[in-house]
């Protein structure tokens, strides 16, 4: 009887308890569960860039929480096994203008990734492989 007592005390004490309740009040509550929307325009694959050169990546990228910068950009020269960092940070613009790096491969990708205000993200990369080649010397006119 008195242990079944004792156990009451305890449950009405810790009701009472402030550090264990919690409540909030909010009427400007909001929630995102929705990946942003992103494609990727250009390169799409079988392209011949050549290094050196300056080309545009062009992607299309939608979301209604779209903080001021949330575009990132990768490229891998190995078909899209390892990607290594492109541009972060980006705004929405939908192009960036990148310098072609030195590093000849027939297997080059890129890849476009945007996060929203919530931690939502999505990606896009080249559906096929493209290349980065050493422009050929000028041939003398004759």
């Amino acid at each position: 009887m008195h242990r079944l007592l004792l156990i009451a005390m305890i449950a009405l004490l810790s009701s009472r308890s402030p550090a264990l309740v919690s409540h909030a009040d909010s009427e400007d509550f909001a929630m995102d569960t929705i990946d942003p929307l992103v494609e990727l325009l250009s390169p799409q694959g079988g392209e011949e860039w050549f290094i050196g050169e300056s080309k545009n990546i062009l992607w299309s990228a939608t979301d209604h929480n779209f903080p001021a910068h949330p575009i990132s950009l990768q490229y891998s020269i190995n078909g899209g096994t390892l990607y290594l960092d492109l541009a972060s940070d980006l705004e929405d613009s939908g192009t960036y203008l990148w310098l072609l790096p030195y590093a000849q491969t027939t297997s080059a990708r890129v890849k476009v990734m945007a996060r929203d205000s919530f931690g939502n993200s999505s990606q896009a990369a080249s559906p096929q492989n493209f290349s980065l080649l050493i422009a050929p010397p000028l041939l003398p006119e004759m």
